[in-house]
């Protein structure tokens, strides 16, 4: 049982194929191999010269009822070619990345937010690029080693308790970070910004509130569609303006907050959701 959890909805790209990973998902992807966990969302569409994966699940705020295989059929039917399919990709949130895959071009990328993580190897490797470095270190061919770089070093027994990893370099020699709204071309190795490509448009307030409503509120009933959920909410702003996004599905939503470190009653995180909850008669945990 606990053997299964390790590398939990994890996935790798290698050249070789890996016998210990022989209950995995693997897709043959040409001259390499995607592995997938088992309890990794993973659906493959092709056509005759294109193919897409999803490793994860996406959602798309205007047909909130389609699944995955849906989704990633639609973006496939807009695809042609890698721009297309970058410009195609942007509508749908979730957690997820997408490769895909062409005669000209194979490359990966995620959601907006790069939730969904991706550490590649710079260097010459057996291992193309994977989900969490150490799933990299793990079977990477030469090996991996630990970066030798004094600045990292010092941030990171000194400074990183107090302070986020901003930037792509990790703690190891020749493993990068994939950044939010960059692609890696796979057969290079080399990254590139894909948003924004030209001027941003500017709204003015009420068009980019009405815009951001009907897409919050859309993603969330996609995914209370397909998937029963649960919503922390604290007396931060995120949480309650995702409180508010949820209005029309509250009954299909758990509300809840966890009193870790005993937080008790007079903290704010917990008097101020529950003064709220009481006010607006919907159960909260």
């Amino acid at each position: 049982m606990y053997q299964r959890l390790k590398y939990r909805r994890q996935f790798l790209i290698s050249k070789i194929r890996i016998e210990s990973l022989v209950k995995w998902t693997c897709l043959d992807l040409g001259d390499l191999y995607l592995y997938a966990h088992p309890d990794m969302e993973v659906h493959s569409v092709e056509n005759q010269n294109q193919r897409i994966v999803l490793l994860g699940n996406m959602f798309d705020a205007e047909e909130p009822e389609k699944g995955n295989v849906d989704l990633v059929e639609d973006l496939l039917a807009r695809t042609g070619g890698l721009n297309a399919f970058l410009t195609g990709a942007r509508q749908y949130a979730g957690n997820y990345a997408l490769l895909y895959q062409s005669d000209q071009n194979m490359v990966i990328m995620q959601e907006a937010l790069a939730l969904r993580e991706i550490y590649y190897c710079t260097r010459e490797n057996k291992i193309i690029c994977g989900s969490q470095p150490n799933l990299l270190l793990s079977f990477a061919d030469p090996a991996i080693q630990e970066t030798s770089n004094p600045d990292l070093l010092d941030f990171y027994r000194n400074h990183m308790k107090d302070s986020s990893w901003i930037g792509d370099e990790t703690f190891y020699e020749g493993v990068k970070h994939l950044l939010p709204n960059h692609y890696l071309d796979i057969r290079c190795r080399k990254v590139h910004r894909y948003w924004p490509n030209k001027p941003l448009r500017q709204l003015d307030l009420d068009q980019a509130v009405s815009q951001i409503c009907a897409y919050l509120q859309g993603i969330m009933k996609s995914m209370a569609y397909r998937h029963s959920l649960m919503l922390a909410v604290t007396s931060g702003t995120d949480s309650r303006t995702l409180l508010a996004a949820s209005k029309d599905l509250r009954e299909k939503i758990y509300y809840y907050i966890n009193t870790h470190n005993n937080l008790g009653h007079s903290h704010p995180d917990i008097y101020v959701p529950k003064a709220m909850f009481d006010k607006i008669g919907i159960p909260f945990h």
